[in-house]
C-alpha cells in the first residue's frame, strides 16, 4: 500500500508519495509506517489517500468495445492506464453506492462476489470497465453500449 499525504507541520507542508524502490529508503519506511511520518521533519503525515500497489484480483481475458477504443484513440489514452486503476481498486468517478458494492465483491468468496465495474472521464466522454463475478473477463466499453 502506498500512502500519499501532507505533512502537518504548518513550517513544512510537504507533500508526501511513498514509492517501492524509491531511492531514499527512510522515507520509504516512514510513508510506510502505520503512523506515516514526514521525511523531512519527522512529524505526523496527514493522509490524503492509500493507494494499493499490487492487483486486487485477476482481470480475465481483456474485451474492448469499438466504442470504447474510439474513446481512448480521440483522447490519446491508452487502455492500460484505465486497466491499471481498475485492477488496483480505483474505481474512478462512481459513486458512493457503487464504490461500496465493489469494495464489498473484492473482499467476497466465489460464489458470493460480484461483478467489478469502473468509470472513468477520459477527455469529453467516459468509459466504463467491467470485470465479471467469475474473474474470468474484464470488458472496457462506453456508457451508451452497457
Amino acid at each position: 500500500m502506498k500512502v500519499e499525504g501532507v505533512c502537518s507541520n504548518n513550517q513544512c507542508r510537504s507533500v508526501v508519495k511513498s514509492n517501492h524502490g524509491h531511492p531514499n529508503f527512510r522515507h520509504v519506511m516512514l510513508a510506510q509506517a502505520s503512523e506515516p511520518l514526514c521525511p523531512l521533519c519527522e512529524t505526523e503525515l496527514i493522509k490524503l489517500k492509500e493507494v494499493p500497489t499490487e492487483h486486487l484480483f485477476p482481470l480475465g481475458n481483456i474485451l474492448s468495445t469499438k466504442g470504447a477504443m474510439d474513446v481512448l484513440g480521440e483522447s490519446g489514452h491508452s487502455a492500460q492506464s484505465y486497466l491499471r486503476r481498475h485492477v488496483r481498486g480505483d474505481w474512478g468517478i462512481l459513486d458512493e453506492h457503487d464504490w461500496g458494492m465493489n469494495e464489498r465483491a473484492v473482499r467476497a468468496l466465489p460464489p458470493n462476489r460480484g461483478r467489478l465495474m469502473s468509470k472513468y472521464r477520459v477527455g469529453q466522454s467516459q468509459i466504463y470497465i467491467i470485470t465479471e463475478a467469475g474473474r474470468h473477463e474484464t470488458t472496457i466499453l462506453e456508457p451508451s453500449e452497457y
